[in-house]
């Protein structure tokens, strides 16, 4: 396939002016509205969280779907909350609006190719610098880690559908860098003669996401989805030659994407030093970042305690757990997190307790929830990983062995890539 001019390309897409309008108010409202990190200024500044917009989502769905409470931007990482879709509708409706508006405007004539320029080059960079954040978080496996002690000894019946993708994608440190590079590639997006190519990898990288998104109830359906179709928004002058040339196997020419409309060269050097700082701040700001997640989990998962790992109790103590009032759940715990230890049943059900530990008095704090007793114990830990504990709200001293499950020598971790198998 060859390139050729712009003079010989569609100057902009849709060719109806009204479809034109309303895909350029639409899209931009959109990137501008869902971010995602992808922008740093909107990143500092959500226009989620602009109060306009809030006041704007609360009318959409007291008017339209009867909503009663008041609608808040929850923070818990969900991109699908009805807040979000609420969003989106006030976007289709400001969108409609705005294309009315626009064609009843007088106007000298219906160009819109610096329009469509901007509107490609917005989009654009809207793919490749956040396909290039999710792909540097993959790197070191912030997105994905690997399973952690909770997960592991935690039947697959307790797993929810995203729970179970991320513990599968993090399984592996080799498939995590796998699909990072896939999704770094989306660099290509940012380079008007490689965009067209970037924009195909981006679509195939796209509709892999946003089938996990859809299949494993992972909450980012809405912007998984905008990437898919963004990408083919790119690709669509194209289009029939790409089938041309991939099916038909019949000699075509892609249409390029139109060059910068700037004539002065000053200006253009300047566009093109923004863009050079652009593509430099979003690597150094995807590196800070990744070494931020790392700093984060290393905070959140309390590996310097002396209790990190998994434990489970022996039936061989029923009478020590009774004299110190431990809950029958209590048959494995699990201390993972900072302050946090989890408990499962024999069915294997987890409950989760804040804890207090301190190191020095070698004393831990377990603080129950109302209905159970709460337990003040100091511990001894042995050579083999097995931790003593003896009660200190008794009178008598009664101890109970917390046994260490050994969770480094397992398959999951030890099987490895092999290219000879089953001899």
């Amino acid at each position: 396939m060859e390139n050729i001019s712009q003079q010989e390309t569609i100057n902009y897409f849709p060719k109806n002016p009204i479809l034109f309008r309303f895909t350029f108010i639409f899209i931009s409202l959109f990137i501008l509205v869902f971010n995602n990190g992808t922008f740093l200024p909107l990143t500092l500044y959500p226009v989620l969280k602009w109060p306009p917009l809030e006041w704007a989502v609360n009318w959409i769905g007291k008017t339209f779907f009867y909503v009663e409470h008041t609608l808040k931007l929850p923070m818990n990482g969900s991109g699908d909350t009805s807040f979000h879709w609420y969003s989106l509708v006030f976007i289709l409706l400001l969108s409609i609006i705005g294309t009315l508006i626009w064609s009843v405007l007088p106007r000298k004539a219906n160009n819109y190719n610096k329009l469509y320029y901007w509107l490609t080059v917005f989009v654009r960079y809207y793919l490749g610098l956040m396909l290039i954040h999710y792909g540097f978080v993959k790197f070191q496996q912030s997105q994905f880690p690997f399973p952690g002690y909770g997960s592991l000894i935690s039947p697959l019946s307790e797993f929810g559908l995203m729970r179970l993708a991320w513990s599968f994608f993090g399984a592996s440190h080799g498939y995590n860098i796998f699909i990072g590079i896939a999704e770094v590639a989306g660099v290509l997006l940012l380079f008007r003669k490689t965009a067209t190519f970037g924009a195909m990898v981006s679509l195939i990288t796209a509709i892999n996401i946003m089938a996990i998104n859809y299949f494993y109830n992972v909450p980012v359906k809405m912007v998984s989805t905008a990437l898919v179709l963004f990408s083919l928004y790119l690709l669509a002058p194209n289009m029939i030659r790409i089938f041309q040339f991939l099916v038909l196997q019949q000699p075509t020419r892609i249409l390029s994407f139109p060059k910068l409309p700037a004539r002065s060269k000053v200006l253009k050097g300047i566009l093109i030093g923004i863009k050079c700082l652009i593509i430099v701040s979003v690597f150094v700001f995807s590196y800070l970042n990744m070494n931020n997640s790392k700093k984060y989990m290393a905070n959140y998962i309390s590996k310097d305690t002396d209790f990190y790992g998994a434990y489970y109790l022996s039936p061989s103590q029923d009478e020590n757990r009774k004299a110190m009032g431990i809950p029958e759940h209590w048959e494995r715990l699990v201390f993972e997190y900072k302050n946090k230890m989890s408990s499962q049943n024999v069915e294997l059900k987890t409950r989760f307790y804040d804890i207090e530990v301190n190191k020095n008095k070698k004393e831990i704090r377990i603080i129950s929830p109302a209905g159970e007793k709460g337990f003040h114990a100091s511990y001894i830990i042995g050579s083999n990983g097995n931790i003593t504990l003896t009660d200190l709200n008794s009178e008598k001293p009664v101890q109970l062995i917390l046994t260490k499950m050994d969770l480094d020598d397992i398959p999951l971790k030890n099987n490895r890539f092999n290219w000879v198998i089953g001899d």
